[in-house]
């Protein structure tokens, strides 16, 4: 079985079980139920590496002045839904690990409040020169992290909505997911 690192004794080749598993565990066992625990191991380092990057990664407070927008969407408004954007440059975007569901979310996020986030950070940057692409960079920068693990573009995605919703006041889980759709678009996010 492979060692997750080359050190014998180090935590993370150790999968720490209660005494009541430790005694179960403890006995012979075979390949597949130790690669079980391993893959749970493996799972749980992967959660950890990836809050340890959201705090490591930063992202501007001024964000959270373009999220408080999305409440004020009004709907109603005929000219809201009017967005035209080209459905291919997004299909082109995705590719075969996205599901069919998470495709279809993006794109109704997109078509439903890309020209109003837009609005938003034109107006940021009216207020704050350069904040806009400070933090459209920072969006990139860990988009590309997340590209560089190997990830698959729904933990990408998942990833990058838990981040944006670590790193601002919002409480929903709506609104990261509206402005990780946004960077999509926006091509900050997937190429």
């Amino acid at each position: 079985m492979a060692r997750l690192h080359s050190e014998v004794n180090h935590p993370d080749n150790q999968i720490p079980l209660c005494a009541r598993c430790h005694s179960q565990f403890d006995k012979p066992r075979t390949r597949e139920e130790y690669e079980q625990l391993a893959a749970i191991k493996i799972s749980i380092l992967r959660q950890q590496m990836q809050r340890s990057l959201r705090g490591d990664y930063q992202l501007e407070a001024s964000i959270d002045e373009v999220i408080s927008l999305l409440g004020e969407v009004d709907f109603s408004d005929e000219n809201t839904n009017n967005l035209q954007f080209d459905a291919k440059s997004l299909d082109q975007k995705f590719d075969a690990s996205l599901p069919g569901p998470t495709r279809r979310k993006i794109k109704h996020h997109v078509a439903d409040y890309y020209s109003h986030i837009k609005r938003g950070f034109r107006d940021l940057e009216m207020q704050t020169p350069m904040a806009s692409e400070v933090i459209y960079t920072q969006v990139r920068s860990f988009y590309k992290k997340q590209k560089s693990l190997g990830l698959s573009q729904p933990e990408i995605f998942l990833n990058i909505v838990l981040w944006l919703r670590s790193n601002t006041a919002s409480h929903s889980f709506d609104a990261p997911e509206i402005i990780a759709s946004f960077f999509v678009q926006n091509c900050e996010v997937f190429d």
